[in-house]
């Protein structure tokens, strides 16, 4: 059960520098302090009633074709999902972002060859059956039109199947458990829905949730960004560095060494949210840092023709599957829709809406009353359209319409590179250890 642990020593940097590139290629960071056994299952958790997840041309636990070019390419496996996000034709006509394999930014993009923004880990482009879904609420389902789910568990849902799957006929949604699934068209989407104990008693999803909240809203705040905070400045223009990419150094953010790069985002007056536009952005760490953008006081994320990534300066190849960064929210104020994507890349990147799980959804970031869930019907939401990547959505309403998504979750499911032998890791890291001892006596 992989439990979050705080660093308990300060180790120099040049040490922390090698074990931060070793933790990369042998496991990845995790949240301390809380477990996340059963969160890290789900690409999507649902939190509300009713309708709490609703996908219309939605391709779940596989993302084929990198960059997509709003249809199925050639070579892709289909069954149910004919629409595609175009994000190609956003991405790939910016001369200084996307890049293909073959030459200049184009405005097409080759299935097989994964289009990548310089800088940044690639994502992974096939198909690993992450796109397990949760619906938490008592009364919640879910609605599915032309959608591929691709999932090693599927729907797991407080409801019984029946009751779950609203649109009561999935022959456009289709669910392919493993890949002896291919050869054929897979089942109907309802018979990959089960009806699981999310409680105590069961699972114990929920009350797992309510933790990771009361540690979220726990931590110390490394930097506080705001309107006019020079970082915002510069997402906000789309400024600065090679190729008109944004870079964060999260190791430099990081001021107490814990491992967590805490933003707290304080947005007030006419421009009260967090707005990224027209900008592709690389959170770069050499460390294994992983960025908390707490949302302190404002009213939601809006994300357009803008894509958010991870890096490092070592060029590290491998495919992204954990993830880098959480945008984490837990109340609703004037704005219901608190995460807004439009033409949207996303590798490594958490969108976590926890207002069911704040008693005083009114407060930002409350710490007088301990979590809890409760659902509601449409209480707040989150809105995605034509967008793609590695991430991991969770809500009380969630509305996806033209998405590719392969999970990213703090521990990654499916290993996508050679895992090193126990015994050199352990070896490699206690000679880092003596070569620190020896220097410090």
């Amino acid at each position: 059960m992989p439990v979050l642990q705080k660093k308990m020593f300060t180790f120099p940097k040049t040490i922390l520098l090698s074990i931060g590139v070793l933790g990369f290629i042998y496991s990845n960071s995790v949240i301390a302090g809380v477990t996340t056994t059963e969160t890290e299952k789900y690409l999507v958790i649902a939190t509300g009633t009713k309708v709490s997840f609703d996908m219309s041309n939605v391709e779940l636990g596989a993302d084929q074709e990198v960059l997509s070019t709003g249809s199925p390419g050639t070579g892709e496996h289909n069954a149910a999902f004919n629409g595609a996000p175009n994000t190609a034709g956003v991405f790939l006509n910016k001369a200084t972002s996307w890049k293909t394999h073959t030459g200049p930014p184009t405005d097409s993009a080759t299935y097989g060859q994964p289009n990548y923004l310089p800088g940044s880990r690639p994502l992974f482009e096939g198909i690993d059956y992450s796109g397990n879904v949760a619906i938490t609420g008592s009364t919640g389902e879910y609605k599915a039109s032309n959608v591929d789910l691709y999932a090693n568990r599927g729907v797991d849902c407080t409801q019984s199947a029946g009751s779950c799957f609203d649109s009561g006929n999935d022959g456009n949604a289709r669910y392919f458990q493993d890949s002896g699934d291919l050869d054929n068209s897979g089942v109907g989407l309802s018979n990959g829905t089960t009806n699981t104990d999310l409680t105590t008693s069961g699972t114990g999803l929920l009350d797992e949730l309510a933790d990771i909240r009361d540690w979220l809203i726990a931590l110390d705040s490394d930097v506080t960004w705001t309107n006019n905070s020079q970082e915002m400045k510069d997402l906000y223009s789309g400024a600065i560095t090679t190729d008109g990419i944004v870079f964060t150094d999260l190791d430099a953010l990081d001021t107490n060494n814990d491992g967590y790069a805490v933003i707290d985002l304080n947005f007030t007056g006419s421009n009260d949210f967090f707005h990224l536009n027209n900008t592709d952005w690389i959170l770069k760490s050499d460390l294994g840092t992983q960025a908390i953008f707490r949302l302190a006081d404002g009213s939601h994320f809006k994300f357009i023709d803008s894509s958010i990534m991870l890096g490092d300066s070592q060029g590290n190849t491998r495919p992204i599957n954990e993830l880098g960064a959480i945008f984490f929210t837990d109340t609703y104020t004037t704005e219901n829709t608190v995460f807004d994507l439009q033409n949207v890349i996303l590798g490594g990147i958490g969108l976590w809406d926890f207002t069911d799980f704040n008693p005083r959804p009114s407060n930002h970031l409350q710490t007088e009353v301990a979590s809890s869930y409760a659902a509601f019907d449409n209480r707040t939401k989150t809105n995605i359209s034509n967008a793609q990547g590695c991430a991991q959505f969770i809500g009380n309403s969630i509305n996806m319409s033209n998405n590719r998504w392969n999970r990213c979750s703090e521990t990654p499911s499916t290993p996508r590179v050679d895992i090193p032998e126990p015994s050199i890791v352990w070896l490699f890291a206690l000679s880092l250890l003596i070569f620190w001892r020896k220097n410090i006596e």
